[in-house]
């Protein structure tokens, strides 16, 4: 994590979510669609744009956890928040 430059990676990322957020049908997103048991048909793009942030939530916190140095822990931190802006 730390030998990716942030920029880019907050570029990249910005592309990848893109294409799942350019996805998503309006209607996937009226009436709590995504809470019917029928989602996977009424709401497919919306569940992958979901999956993928917490994907990515998931590995946030794995790489910080799995860093025994502090020094080093606070730094992933710090550049996922430089990330996050």
């Amino acid at each position: 994590v730390l030998d990716i430059e942030g920029l880019e990676m907050a570029r990249q990322m910005c592309l990848q979510e893109f294409e799942l957020f350019k996805a998503i049908n309006p209607r996937e997103l009226l009436a709590r669609s995504w809470k019917r048991e029928d989602l996977l048909i009424s709401s497919p793009n919306l569940l992958k744009m979901i999956d993928r942030f917490n994907q990515f939530s998931s590995w946030v916190s794995y790489s910080v956890v799995k860093e025994e140095n502090l020094k080093k822990r606070a730094s992933i931190i710090v550049k996922f928040i430089k990330i996050a802006k």
